[in-house]
């Protein structure tokens, strides 16, 4: 939640239409992985109710990382 808010106060300070957009595009990254996050722990209640079943999904390991940069990046330019 707090990259979600930090990406949108970056979007909305932004000089630049290509920092907004980069920005949005991030925190749409970050609301899709709060999403995930919410959808495994109603995960969890599945396997505790034994009602779990698994699924094979294909991902990207150099999106993954790239996605992470540009979340962390922000962060960096912040503390320095």
């Amino acid at each position: 939640m707090h990259g979600i808010l930090g990406m949108a106060n970056l979007a909305i300070a932004s000089e630049t239409i290509e920092q907004t957009r980069e920005y949005t595009e991030t925190l749409c990254g970050t609301a899709e992985g709060l999403l995930h996050v919410i959808n495994d722990i109603l995960d969890f209640s599945k396997i505790e109710a034994g009602k779990m079943t698994l699924e094979h999904v294909p991902f990207s390991i150099p999106r993954l990382l790239d996605d992470i940069h540009k979340l962390l990046s922000p962060q960096q330019l912040a503390r320095a």
